[in-house]
């Protein structure tokens, strides 16, 4: 019987396997600040077509938002200085107006141009709360 480490062994290789494209590396931050005097978890992962954020102050994952960037135009002109407007939708857990309005708040002090996953779980969303949580995000920036 042959060693697993034996090289002299010729295993035979599928020509797709091969040919086969390797997905781009993924850049991960995993990283946990007081934020409010409460214990707050983040893990960034940036894939090549989006971005994957979670945030909690509860110790599990909560609610999963998808939030897509888009820009205003007239007449299908984009203005030098486009106004972006952004897309929130629920896609696990229950919806609600002041998470809706947390997570449009992350989105544009974060300013990432591609499509985000963001699961954001605290006990009380109040302004003061998220704009410490865009700069802990920014301090591990890896979009």
């Amino acid at each position: 019987m042959a060693s697993l480490l034996d090289d002299s062994v010729n295993v035979p290789r599928c020509a797709a396997h091969e040919a086969a494209v390797r997905p781009a590396s993924v850049r991960t931050q995993v990283f946990a600040k007081l934020i409010n005097n409460v214990q707050t978890d983040f893990c960034i992962i940036n894939y090549s077509n989006r971005v994957l954020i979670f945030i909690t102050q509860c110790a599990k994952i909560g609610n999963l938002f998808s939030v897509r960037q888009d820009t205003a135009q007239k007449n299908g002109i984009t203005s030098p200085s486009p106004l972006f407007i952004y897309e929130i939708s629920c896609l696990l857990g229950s919806d609600s107006e002041e998470i809706t309005q947390a997570i449009r708040s992350l989105a544009e002090k974060l300013y990432i141009n591609k499509p985000i996953l963001l699961s954001l779980t605290l006990p009380v969303p109040d302004h003061r709360t998220v704009i410490l949580l865009s700069e802990a995000l920014l301090e591990h920036k890896c979009w």
